[in-house]
């Protein structure tokens, strides 16, 4: 039976690592990392002095939370992105047959 609804975001990224080939996880995973590493030099050292935020109340808390987490998403796409590019240069095919038919042969 299939999963009904959204179960969580460790069930995504569980789901993310199982489906996705070594060459897209690899870059998938690695490019939200990077995303996550600028975003905490961006506020902690920062271009000039960093950027010291302390949150006075919860909307600055979510905002903070928002401004925090956008790039570690925005870096997983641009992960993505490159590694099925990468896949596609490199001609790596995992399904058999091409990969183009889904139905099943008789």
């Amino acid at each position: 039976m299939p999963k009904q609804g959204w179960e969580g975001v460790t069930e995504l990224i569980g789901d993310l690592y199982r489906e996705t080939t070594p060459i897209v996880r690899t870059c998938l995973f690695g490019g939200a990392g990077l995303g996550l590493i600028v975003t905490i030099w961006f506020f902690a050292a920062g271009p000039n002095t960093g950027i010291l935020i302390i949150p006075r109340s919860l909307a600055a808390l979510s905002v903070l939370a928002f401004l925090f987490f956008v790039p570690t998403i925005i870096g997983g796409f641009v992960g993505c992105f490159f590694g099925v590019l990468l896949e596609i240069i490199l001609g790596k095919n995992d399904r058999p047959g091409g990969g183009n038919s889904t139905r099943r042969r008789r």
